[in-house]
This record gives C-alpha cells, structure tokens and sequence, in this order.
C-alpha cells in the first residue's frame, strides 16, 4: 500500500513538473483597442486564447490561438454583429468564409512587366478585422503643413503590391506635393504587416496591386468613398483652418 502511495506521488509530481505554466497578458493597443492573450511563463511566446477587443463597446473584434507564438488553426474576425465577418485557417492557410461585399471582381494583376486591369477569381484582402487596414492608416496619418498652405483640396495617392505569396511589397508615390510627407505615408503603408490573402486568376496566385487614395480637405467639395473597387483604398483628412483629422470609411 505505501510502495503504490509512493509511486502515484511520484508519477504526480513528474506531470506537474513537465506541465507548461501560462500567464494571462492584458495589452492596451491604442484608446479603444486591447489584446488579450495567453504566454507560456518561461519563453514568454504566445500560447493559446488570443483576442483583441473593442474596449468602447465591449465587442470582440479578433479570436483565434497560438501555438509556439505563431496562428494556428481557425481565426474569426468580426465587423458588425455576432457573426464573423471573415474566417481563415491557419493551419492550411485557407479562407473558410468571407463576407467581403466583393467576392468575384477586377483588380490589378501582373502580366509580364505590368500590371493591367483583369478579371479574378477573387481579389486581393488583408486578413483582419472589419475596416482594420483603413482604421489604423486614419489613426497614423496627419494633415501635411503644405496642404494647410495651400488652402485647396489636394489628393496623394500611392500604390503597393500583394505579392502571390501574401506580401506587401512595392511601394511607389503616384501622385504627391509633399517629399517629406511621402515618407511618413510610405512608413505606414510597411506598418499594414498583416497576413494577406493574394489574388486569385484561373486557380492560381497572382501578385496584384492596390492604390491608396488620401484626400485632403477644407471641407468643401467632399468625394465620397468608392467601396466597389478591390484595389482601391481611400482616406478622408478634412481640415477647417487648423489642424484637425476624420476619417471615413
């Protein structure tokens, strides 16, 4: 009897020396965005539950889990609503579902040296959640001093590639007044390091090319928003004889 109390001691003390200890990480992202995540103690990478949290309303925006600090298995990303607003598995690497508006629609593609207007099977998005690419540009991005001074609307625009293999890469001012501040869009355009899913043409992975549109403001003659196009990004910076900042989606 003492011989098996022994040796049921001794095998409980072996699991829970070999058990992973886990802490619980509460991370303050920005005013209204949070992450709440799981590490394993000792190696400090992520371990588990993820999730990032819109703290205004109380709403989860991202739930998924790590294993070995990297995604796996099936990610939920949220818009409005209690339904997901995309899924994707990261085990496979697959998109399970997607309530993109478009699905199916034109977009730039590569074909030899450039890139042309074509049919997909299905464009180019970045995996997150609703409006989260746009959301975080209008946070990052000021008005430059040389759009105040010119006093009249003026529109930058910049383009980026989605290479086949789902990453951002290329980026080039199209139409610019404003060196200094071309640098500063550039770096925020690299900050976007999401997980991409790339074109698709005739069942295959195309690199395919984005333009992100700023249009600064005084307020007058406001365009609105072109949400058909998939490769096509736009933000709102209005201006009313100082400096302040909106955007719109």
């Amino acid at each position: 009897m003492k011989i098996t109390l022994l040796y049921i001691l001794l095998m409980l003390s072996f699991v829970s020396f070999g058990q992973k200890k886990y802490k619980t990480v509460k991370k303050k992202i920005n005013l209204i965005h949070k992450e709440v995540y799981q590490i394993e103690k000792k190696s400090k990478l992520k371990e588990g539950f993820y999730y990032y949290i819109d703290t205004s309303k109380n709403d989860t925006l991202i739930s998924g889990n790590y294993k070995d600090d990297k995604k796996v298995g099936l990610w939920k990303y949220y818009g409005r609503g209690k339904f997901p607003y995309l899924e994707y598995d990261f085990s496979t690497n697959k998109l399970i579902s997607n309530r993109y508006r478009i699905t199916k629609d034109s977009t730039y593609i590569k074909k030899d040296d450039k890139y042309i207007l074509d049919k997909v099977d299905s464009p180019q998005i970045h995996i997150g959640f609703k409006n989260q690419a746009e959301y975080d540009l209008a946070k990052s991005l000021t008005i430059p001093k040389s759009v105040i001074k010119n006093g009249t609307p003026t529109v930058f625009i910049y383009s980026f590639v989605i290479s086949k293999d789902g990453n951002l890469k290329n980026i080039k001012v199209e139409q610019s007044i404003d060196k200094e501040y071309d640098k500063k869009a550039i770096k925020t355009i690299k900050e976007l390091d999401y997980n991409w899913v790339p074109a698709l043409k005739d069942g295959e992975a195309v690199d395919s090319k984005s333009f992100l549109i700023i249009d600064f403001s005084n307020g007058q003659n406001l365009s609105k928003n072109d949400r058909t196009k998939a490769y096509l990004w736009q933000v709102k910076m209005v201006y009313y004889g100082i400096i302040t900042k909106s955007q719109s989606f």
